[in-house]
This record gives structure tokens, sequence and C-alpha cells, in this order.
């Protein structure tokens, strides 16, 4: 469907305000021209999304600013624009920070409750409602007890939170784009990739040494045990060893140790970094749990289905319980810790759609800003985004991470097809239509 003439300069208008060092009275300007017509309001559009921003973005890194005075810089932008425009929405505010690498806190005055954090995940996770949630109320939580430097002694319960799902579903999606937006630390911990030498205290060491921030900042740390599920599945003493580490960290009174050595000299030293203002989540696929739950609620027993009944089969991982974790194998040392948990699901097409036409988490907008870069400007019609929502949400891995992947093989398909006709030009613009994308699938599956 083709954008009104109201919401094509409303989007000149966004790309307007994200640029942070437009002269106010230049914006002025604009946005005169903007509302005058929706011919001027496209011409902008263009001028913006293809050379003012990434051109705005190249000045500000180049100024050698302190993070400080670039956050400075934004917020001044924020400030002049409020005064002669008005209140810019939630939404461009979470944008602006996205593309300039800004915290929300520096220039988002309003309290962050867990509605307004929900309302963040929200425009980058797309149709996982409980999760974005369950993962709003947690990071809403921790983010309030490190502005008020509370610790589980005081009475604030312990962040952690434990979600399951398919992969591809935005488990540490969530979480990554969550710590970007508030500038905190963030470690993930591949769970299935870790060896025997590389313990936990081992991790923070390396994380402290190779880290720039203080060690007030590393108690805050956002700790992600990503495919938690893979190693608890294995039994032997190094798996005892590494969930009593798991333990130690998360118990209320939890802490990491290592050695030191300063350098150029022989003292080594122990570090204690006290991990009771930590977030702790942990995430993995749990391959079995939805059977636990349907055996324990007999829901694979024959015979005759009522409307309640019905409503819990619709929605089996809804009620996973401390007892199915259990029966699958999670040690008590992990699931008696956690506060909270939620899951994932798998992707309709519908959501997929949404996705690759979203603006703030479409796979699409690190492909196309690095084709644009090239002077190579695809579009992509409104069925091949059908065509390649349909087909990716029939695939049993991958979730939407099998977009990028597929965009990127039909993009090299088309420009070699251009290619070998001798189309070559200092810019190259073509479609992508859903006859492309099915010649792609039909190549990868023949």
């Amino acid at each position: 469907m083709k954008p009104t003439p109201k919401k094509r300069k409303q989007r000149a208008e966004d790309l307007l305000f994200l640029d942070v060092l437009c002269p106010i009275d230049k914006a002025v300007f604009l946005m005169k021209r903007i509302r005058s017509s929706v011919r001027e309001a496209d011409l902008i559009r263009n001028e913006f999304s293809e050379k003012t921003i990434p051109y705005s973005l190249a000045r500000l890194n180049n100024m050698t600013l302190s993070n400080r005075d670039k956050w400075n810089v934004i917020r001044n932008h924020v400030e002049s624009w409020t005064a002669m425009f008005g209140e810019p929405s939630l939404k461009n505010i979470v944008r602006l920070c996205d593309v300039w690498d800004c915290p929300i806190q520096s220039v988002y005055d309003k309290q962050l409750t867990p509605a307004v954090v929900k309302e963040i995940l929200q425009m980058f996770i797309i149709g996982q409602d409980k999760y974005c949630d369950q993962l709003a109320q947690s990071f809403s939580f921790y983010n309030d007890s490190l502005k008020k430097c509370y610790h589980t002694s005081d009475g604030v319960a312990r962040n952690t939170l434990l979600v399951y799902g398919p992969s591809g579903t935005g488990k540490t999606y969530g979480v990554e784009v969550l710590c970007r937006l508030f500038n905190l630390p963030y470690l993930r911990i591949q769970c299935d990739a870790l060896y025997i030498n590389e313990d936990l205290p081992t991790i923070f060491r390396k994380i402290y040494l190779e880290s720039q921030r203080s060690r007030d900042e590393l108690e805050q740390t956002v700790v992600c045990f990503d495919k938690i599920d893979k190693l608890l599945c294995h039994s032997g003493q190094d798996m005892e060893l590494f969930v009593h580490q798991i333990e130690d960290l998360i118990d209320d009174n939890g802490e990491v140790s290592f050695l030191d050595k300063e350098p150029g000299s022989e003292t080594v030293t122990r570090i204690r970094i006290p991990t009771s203002r930590m977030l702790f989540l942990f995430t993995g696929e749990f391959a079995g749990l939805e059977d636990a739950v349907r055996s324990r609620l007999r829901l694979n027993k024959v015979g005759f289905i009522t409307d309640n009944k019905k409503a819990v089969v619709d929605n089996v991982m809804n009620c996973v319980s401390f007892q199915d974790l259990h029966d699958i194998g999670t040690p008590p040392e992990i699931y008696c810790h956690i506060r909270s948990h939620t899951s994932t699901g798998n992707f309709s097409a519908d959501d997929l759609v949404k996705i690759i036409n979203s603006e703030c988490a479409s796979p699409l907008l690190p492909i196309l800003r690095d084709l644009h870069s090239h002077n190579i400007y695809p579009t992509i019609t409104p069925e091949a985004k059908r065509a390649i929502a349909e087909f990716i949400s029939k695939l049993e891995h991958g979730g939407a991470r099998n977009i990028a992947a597929l965009v990127n093989e039909i993009i090299r398909n088309e420009l070699s097809h251009l290619l070998g006709k001798g189309n070559i030009s200092p810019r190259m613009s073509f479609e992508i239509t859903k006859e492309s994308v099915t010649r792609t699938i039909n190549h990868d599956t023949d």
C-alpha cells in the first residue's frame, strides 16, 4: 500500500530530526518546504536518507569529541527541536539514539517505566509481546535499582530472567538492544562454546582487563548465559563445576573474584566484584520443554476438548513451571534462583513482513546502507517482501536471521544478471520483484 501524503511528509520530518548537525534555522526552512507539498517532502526525504545523515555521522565522528561532549551535542539538538517544533515522539528519540550511538537517558528526561521500556523494545522485537513485557519489567526494575544504588541487602529482589524459545526469535537481541540504547555493560556467554579452561572467573577477568569501564560500571553488567540448555544437557564434573560457579554469581550475596597482576609489577592482587547489582538472563531452546508441559497437563490424552483446555493447548509455553524445567534435567541450582521466566515463539509470515519493513529492526537496513555507499540502490516490492516472509516462515531453524541471508543472495543474483548484460553505470538502481525471490529460492532448493 502506497503511503499517504501525510505519512510521506512525516517521514521527511523524521529524517530531518535525525540530522543533529543541521542548524536550526536551516531546519526551519526545510520544514516549511516539507509542509508546503508532498513533492518537496519526498525530495528532502531522499536527500537526507542517502547523503545528509551519513555525512553528518562522519563529521561528528571526526570531531574527536568525548562521548560526553557528543551526547551534549545531541541533547542540545533535541532541546532546540523541542523549542521550535514541539516535543519529539519516543519513537524518534529512540531512532536518534540508535543512529548516533547515544544513551536514551541523555536526551529523555521522563521516567523509563516498564511500559515505556516495552514500547522501546517493540520497535525492535516484532511479534513477541509476552517476551517484551517480561524483559521490560526485569530491565526497568534493574535500571531503577542502579539509579537508587540499591543492593539486594536493601530488600530489592535479584533480577534474573529465563527465556526459552526457538532460535532466531529475538531472545538475546532484545537484551543487546537495551544495553546498547542505555549504554550498559553487556556480557554474552556462549554456553555451547565454552572450553574447560574458560571458567567464569577467567571470562570476567578478560572483561575486566579489556574493558575501558570502571569497576563500578562492571558491577552493573547485564550478563546473558546464551544457549544455557546446551551446557545443562551434559553431565559430569565440568558441568557441575560450572553450575556451581553460576550459583555463586546469582546468589543474593554473590561475587566473582580473580587474580590480577599490575603491569610492570610482581604484585598479584585478588579482585572481587559483587554481583548483587547485575542483571542475569538465561536463554535457550530447551528441547523437550513443551512435551514436558503437555505431559504434566495431560494434553496428549485423547478425548473431548473443552474451550478452556483448547486455550491451554494453543498457549502451552505460557504454562511452564519449575517442575517442567526439573523434568527435562535443568539443575535446581539454576531454576531455584530464577525470579521470572517467559518464552518466544516462531514468527508468522505477517510478523516477518513487519520485521522487513521495520524502521528500527529490519535486517535490510545494514545491507542497504552498505549498498548505498557503493552507489547501488535496490528497491524491494511489497510482493517480494511477502514472498521472502512466506518462505522463511516455513523454515525450521534460524527465524528472522534468515532474512538477511536470503536477501543478500537475491541481490547477488540480480547484480550478476545486470552486470552480465553490461549494465554498468556510476549509479545502479534495480527492483527486486516476487519473480527475483522465486528464482533465488528455486535455485537454492534445486
